[in-house]
């Protein structure tokens, strides 16, 4: 009886999750010479992947089987032994004809293993190896019988606890709470990322088809690189088909796919949110200088641009009383300016003037020049204001 083993991936980090099942033939020699590898002779006619995801009350879970299905081949009795690696991976059993293959692999084994896994797997990954916290890492043995004349699978399941992606700086914060920090300080992209390594099972003879069914919540949005065909293969968002209550999004991979797959889930946004008040002090020609306050509520129309919608009253306390609807746009992505666009209402004249203008905005301190348009005497009048926001 031929002895094959293989090294099979299924790790998940503080940043993003990675699982599949790679061949790999090793022919160790003495003890302590180099290991040799050579490609398996054994094909995966096709591999379906289900990933079902449940919100909790700390983050997310996502419960995953993995269906690896061997082509047929002339050869029997191939024992095959391997290890499934996870970080922040829990539950994970291995199964084929309804029974556990779980097995202990010995710590020679598992060095050599070990040594492929960060090696090679991992060489071509986005991040460098060393950022992996690799302590808490779990090995899950299995020891499966190949026979020819039978229907020959693995099966994989287990549940998947990504942490939730860590944002700094701009990169992943809303615009809201760089304005109004007081009373919107969760505005932040709630994002958790699993990531789908490919790339080892490419060390059996063959590889089929690899069908992929992705069940999500409905208040998620769900972005991946599988229907990206460019080089890069950027993450996009994908089009999902509803399935009850939840949605669902399926795709199936033939000729080319990327080495690794990404799935990254997000929180829709909420619409609308506290916002808060400002206030400011400026300076009008002829009406010196003018005190403002108002209140703003923001609408968050995605995590990186945002639209807020004010309530002011403007006065000298002499002969310049206003109030003032207002909108503010303003992006992440251009944090430092920001457009202004009013309705200033004089309540002695009765009259509505419009207000166009631009802002510098360090985030609660912002700096803004308007200039306001009188319809009756054809005028614009430049204003000059400085605001804190809370």
């Amino acid at each position: 009886m031929r002895i094959i083993k293989v090294i099979c991936i299924l790790i998940i980090t503080f940043k993003i999750a990675l699982s599949n099942m790679g061949g790999a033939v090793f022919n160790p020699s003495i003890i302590g010479s180099p290991v040799l590898f050579e490609k398996t002779d054994l094909s995966i006619s096709s591999e379906q992947i289900y990933m079902n995801l449940f919100a909790t009350n700390t983050g997310y879970v996502c419960k995953f089987q993995s269906i690896y299905n061997f082509a047929e081949s002339n050869k029997s009795n191939i024992e095959l032994i391997g290890i499934f690696y996870g970080l922040r991976a829990k539950n994970v059993t291995m199964m084929s004809d309804d029974k556990p293959i779980n097995y202990k692999i010995d710590d020679r084994d598992t060095k050599i293993l070990d040594s492929l896994f960060f090696e090679k797997p991992l060489k071509d990954f986005y991040e460098p190896i060393d950022w992996f916290d690799k302590k808490p890492l779990f090995r899950y043995g299995y020891k499966y019988l190949y026979k020819s004349n039978r229907k020959n699978n693995i099966i994989a399941t287990g549940d998947l606890y990504p942490e939730k992606t860590n944002y700094w700086g701009i990169g992943g914060m809303s615009y809201i709470p760089f304005r109004h920090p007081a009373l919107n300080k969760n505005i932040v992209p709630d994002d958790y990322k699993f990531q789908y390594l490919i790339e080892p099972i490419s060390s059996w003879k063959s590889v089929g088809n690899i069908s992929i069914t992705f069940n999500y919540p409905k208040n998620i949005i769900l972005y991946s690189n599988v229907n990206n065909d460019s080089i890069y293969r950027y993450s996009e968002k994908v089009k999902p088909t509803l399935n009850g209550e939840k949605y669902c999004f399926s795709t199936e991979l033939s000729s080319s796919y990327p080495d690794i797959i990404d799935f990254k889930i997000r929180r829709r946004p909420k619409l609308l949110c506290i916002g808060g008040p400002i206030i400011g002090i400026g300076a009008i020609k002829d009406f010196g200088t003018i005190y403002n306050l108002s209140w703003e509520t923001a609408i968050n129309l995605n995590y990186y641009h945002a639209a807020f919608i004010g309530i002011g009253y403007e006065t000298n306390f002499k002969d310049y009383k206003f109030f003032v609807p207002n909108v503010h746009l303003n992006s992440v992505l251009i944090s430092i300016f920001g457009l202004n666009i009013g309705l200033p209402y004089d309540i002695s004249s009765k009259l509505f003037k419009t207000r166009l203008g631009f802002s510098c905005d360090l985030s609660i301190v912002s700096l803004s020049l308007d200039w306001d348009y009188n319809s009756g005497n054809k005028e614009w009048k430049k204003f000059l204001h400085l605001n804190v926001s809370i």
